[in-house]
């Protein structure tokens, strides 16, 4: 386990607390497929395995819920992003996992309080003319409060209405020790023929390392989302939010809230996960034209362009019209007008989530 300079004892005490957790559910699982994928067929109790295997996985996909939502961090990720994979692991678990939800309790006020005077070297009081203490969304790395910028602010950047969204505090020690388990258990997994033939899972655990560290740098989405600004500067059908610089940091960035329009989809910028808060450029539906001809026409250039990077899993592109919702969550929310929205996507994706619905 990673060590953590800086943290009290009880909080080191709680990390390891969370390591062991992760090591040991991990432990039992491939303790308990060893003995029936590979023991019993062994000695001949081949079919005695085969008869409970997919009640055996949809058990173990519902215990790694329950810890999932219970430690919050990387685990409700990982599950998500496992439940994309259907190129390494049984359909049974991926049904299992595709409801894990992003959803969790907010930080306390004082807490997200204290990170954003760090972060912005300025009192909450002075940083903005009024901040909501409840968020709008909260999800497992961050969560997004409604703001309005002080007078001098709003003049200079032509608008006053925006969106706070504040990394969690303490989350880059929980990506850590996370990431550090899974690193142990991508370990192991290399070493059972079973596994590695079908996937490289120390290679998958960085690919998705990668993926997390870019969630958790809010400066990095903001610039992706100028870029996506500048590259569609010209599109009478694109309104991206303006990122607020004076009031943006690694940490904490700070977006002009978009209002809401009933002829609208929103396309989301920069790295973010299906369901955590994020940033989305919002694609105006000309008259007479509906979201699924959208799909084939100002979606593709938006799901192309570069300043887009690849989500950790699939998400869908989204309406803000309620006949032409396509997606996972509720999007008949406050929030749909405030740019808190999952990744765009490919086209194909599209069609095959609204027929979930």
């Amino acid at each position: 386990m990673p060590t953590t300079p800086g943290a009290t004892p009880e909080r080191a005490r709680l990390l390891q607390q969370r390591y062991r957790r992760i090591l040991i559910f991990a432990a039992r699982v491939l303790a308990q497929s060893w003995w029936f994928e590979l023991f019993l067929p062994s000695i001949g109790l081949g079919r005695l395995s085969a008869r409970g295997r997919i009640k055996r996985l949809k058990r173990v996909a519902r215990r790694f819920r329950v810890l999932a939502a219970e430690l919050g961090g990387l685990m409700i990720k990982v599950g998500q992003f496992l439940s994309s994979r259907l190129d390494v692991l049984p359909v049974e678990i991926t049904r299992e996992l595709e409801g894990l939800q992003d959803e969790v309790d907010p930080e306390p006020f004082t807490a997200i309080t204290e990170q954003l005077e760090r972060e912005l070297g300025l009192p909450l009081a002075s940083a903005f003319a009024a901040f909501e203490e409840t968020p709008i969304a909260a999800a497992s790395l961050g969560q997004a409060h409604l703001a309005t910028l002080s007078p001098a602010l709003a003049e200079r950047y032509g608008l006053s209405d925006v969106v706070v969204k504040v990394l969690r505090p303490g989350i880059q020690e929980i990506v850590e020790v996370d990431l550090s388990a899974l690193r142990k258990v991508a370990g192991w997994l290399s070493r059972v023929k079973l596994v590695s033939r079908r996937a490289d899972a120390p290679a998958l655990i960085e690919e998705f390392a990668a993926t997390s560290y870019e969630e958790i740098d809010y400066l990095n989405e903001a610039k992706n989302l100028t870029r996506f600004q500048t590259n569609f500067a010209d599109d009478p059908y694109v309104a991206t939010p303006s990122v607020v610089w004076d009031r943006s940091s690694k940490l904490v960035p700070t977006l002009r809230m978009i209002s809401s329009n009933t002829q609208r989809m929103v396309i989301t910028v920069g790295p973010a996960s299906m369901t955590e808060p994020c940033t989305s450029t919002v694609c105006n539906l000309p008259p007479g034209v509906s979201a699924d001809s959208m799909t084939t026409t100002s979606t593709p250039r938006c799901a192309n362009n570069k300043a887009l990077t690849k989500p950790p899993m699939p998400a869908p592109t989204m309406t803000t019209r309620a006949s032409d919702m396509v997606g996972l969550r509720q999007l008949a929310r406050p929030v749909v007008e405030n740019a808190i929205f999952p990744h765009a996507v490919h086209v194909e994706q599209l069609h095959a989530h609204k027929q979930r619905l």
